[in-house]
């Protein structure tokens, strides 16, 4: 329950300061861009599909806080681990109705994830959530800090 409040209050205070400002500026001066955001985005979603632990370490912060829709919170370690057992398996995973605000060195994103499962122990099913993402740059890195999915 901390952990949501904690997401919460962080989005609040993210979207308070989130401003439009030029691509080429914000990458000159250490700012996150809307194409940084929309690669990590991509890149997520395939290596959400491939379970790939070294890529997935790369895009995601060691503090990152990871909430499915189940209301079940994992941290980088728990994510990364559930992906590459297979506990937490997808076969097939699109990301739509891409909405991205920025603010310096962090950026909201809001999308509608589609596509299937193969959970470990489940049989295959649908699954349909909107999702919230909260990304940052760091040492010219975009990574991923926080992320909440609830049930459509």
């Amino acid at each position: 329950m901390k952990k949501n409040i904690y997401l919460f209050l962080l989005t609040v205070l993210l979207q308070q300061g989130c401003t439009e400002h030029d691509e080429t500026t914000a990458s000159n001066t250490g700012q996150i861009t809307s194409s940084e955001v929309t690669n990590a985005l991509e890149e997520l979603r395939q290596n959400l599909l491939s379970s790939q632990e070294e890529r997935l370490l790369s895009l995601t912060a060691p503090s990152l806080s990871y909430g499915h829709s189940s209301g079940m919170i994992e941290n980088r370690d728990s994510f990364i681990a559930s992906l590459t057992s297979g506990r937490f398996k997808f076969e097939q995973l699109e990301f739509s109705d891409v909405a991205i605000e920025l603010t310096d060195r962090a950026a909201i994103v809001r999308h509608t994830l589609t596509g299937r499962s193969a959970d470990e122990g489940k049989a295959p099913g649908d699954v349909n959530l909107h999702v919230l993402l909260v990304w940052y740059k760091e040492d010219g890195q975009v990574r991923l800090l926080a992320r909440q999915a609830v049930k459509l």
